[in-house]
């Protein structure tokens, strides 16, 4: 996450310099975007965590991985089940690790961080290593119940593992309920990023570039 840190540090630092004014702690609703009389509006409001329609997924000691890596939710010492693999959440992973917790990475697919960037893996995976981290790899989340969790194998065998919290990390979901809203609002309304579709930073990035390069 720092070396994201870097990225977005620069492209804030150069659209300051470009002349953009930068408002944080707003909501942008159809009142304000009006108030500026807008020729093109792009969103991009990312995208949620997703929490599963998975039994037990509603009990107090299951989250997402968005309160462990915002500081919210301090987990320390405990034995936790991280479920799902992607970047995110061998990231959470290496932090739970770091904060002197058992963990367990559970994943669907037969190998943990699937179609992630080898180099971003390794980087994070010499703390999983060197940690108490378990990998758990070709498992399906079935339920959650009584701090258990109901783990299915391809061959349909099941184990049953316990926990003291559980950290899904699943997917996200578009934010972009706020489209609907600006309709109509300006000449030109754009969806980028994750809002229009999650996908990697680069995506991301290289979407809104042409965005950008359209209104020229």
């Amino acid at each position: 996450k720092n070396r994201i840190a870097w990225c977005y540090e620069d492209l804030e630092h150069q659209a300051r310099k470009n002349g953009a004014e930068i408002l944080y702690g707003t909501s942008a609703d159809r009142q304000l975007v009006d108030s500026y009389h807008p020729y093109a509006v792009i969103i991009a409001s990312g995208a949620s965590c997703v929490k599963p329609r998975i039994p037990g997924a509603e009990n107090e000691y299951v989250t997402t991985v968005v309160p462990v890596l915002d500081g919210s939710l301090q987990l320390l010492h405990k034995n936790v089940a991280v479920v799902g693999s992607g970047m995110t959440g061998i990231e959470t992973a290496e932090l739970l690790v770091k904060q002197g917790n058992r963990v367990t990475v559970i994943e669907m697919a037969e190998k943990i961080a699937p179609g992630a960037f080898n180099i971003s893996v390794w980087d994070v995976m010499q703390t999983l290593n060197n940690g108490e981290t378990t990998f758990l790899p070709g498992r399906r989340l079935e339920r959650i119940e009584d701090h258990k969790l109901v783990l299915v194998q391809k061959n349909n065998v099941r184990e049953i593992l316990r926990f003291d919290a559980v950290v899904l990390s699943l997917g996200v979901r578009s934010n972009n309920k706020i489209t609907d809203e600006l309709k109509g609002c300006c000449e030109k309304l754009f969806v980028a990023g994750d809002a229009f579709k999650p996908g990697r930073i680069k995506d991301a990035i290289h979407e809104a570039y042409k965005i950008s390069r359209s209104l020229s």
